[in-house]
C-alpha cells in the first residue's frame, strides 16, 4: 500500500464491459503508459476497476500522507458527449450524489 505514502493519488474507476463507463480505466492506463509516476515522484494512480470502495475505505481509516485525491469516473450528468464536470469533495456532497453504479455512496466515502 504504498500509494498511502504518496500526496497526490489518482484512482480511476469503472467497468469497460459497460462502454464508456470504462473511461477512469482507461484513463489512467494511459497515464501508467505514460510512466507518469516516475515524472512525478509524489503521485500514485490506481486502475480500481469497479471496486474503488475498499480503497476508500482504507484511506479512511488509516494514517496517510494523501493531500490530493482524484477520483476518474463517468457519469450521467445532463451534459453533453465528452464534457468533464470537475467538483472538490464539498461539491460532491452538495450536487446530492448518491450512489454510482461501482457501489459507492460517494459524499460517505469522502467524509
Amino acid at each position: 500500500m504504498e500509494y498511502l505514502d504518496k500526496e497526490n493519488l489518482i484512482l480511476g474507476c469503472g467497468n469497460p464491459l459497460f462502454g464508456d463507463d470504462g473511461f477512469g480505466t482507461e484513463f489512467v492506463k494511459k497515464l501508467k503508459d505514460e510512466k507518469i509516476e516516475e515524472k512525478y515522484n509524489n503521485l500514485a494512480v490506481i486502475d480500481c476497476g469497479s471496486g474503488i470502495s475498499p480503497f476508500l475505505n482504507l484511506i479512511n481509516s488509516s494514517k496517510h500522507k494523501i493531500k490530493n485525491l482524484y477520483i476518474i469516473d463517468c457519469g450521467d450528468f445532463k451534459g453533453k458527449l465528452g464534457d468533464v464536470l470537475v467538483l472538490d469533495g464539498k461539491e460532491v456532497q452538495s450536487e446530492g450524489f448518491i450512489k454510482s453504479s461501482h457501489s459507492m455512496n460517494i459524499p460517505h466515502e469522502i467524509s
